[in-house]
């Protein structure tokens, strides 16, 4: 069924898939669905790290979330 056998994801993107599959009676594990919550776990990373690294020194975020500006 693997001939190339199943890619490492990591816990992130089981943790996301198990999630997904809690409003489900049954869980049939789909290794590519696994593979797209690590693509998207990847995705939220590298956000982070972009606004980390692009905000101002010292920045601090409004408490009161964007919606008050």
């Amino acid at each position: 069924m693997f001939p190339e056998g199943i890619p490492a994801c990591g816990t992130d993107a089981l943790r996301f898939t198990m999630l997904a599959y809690m409003v489900q009676s049954s869980i049939n594990l789909d290794v590519k669905r696994v593979v797209g919550y690590k693509e998207f776990c990847n995705k939220i990373w590298n956000v982070n790290k972009f606004a980390h690294f692009n905000f101002p020194e010292g920045f601090e975020a409004n408490p009161a979330g964007v919606a008050s500006m």
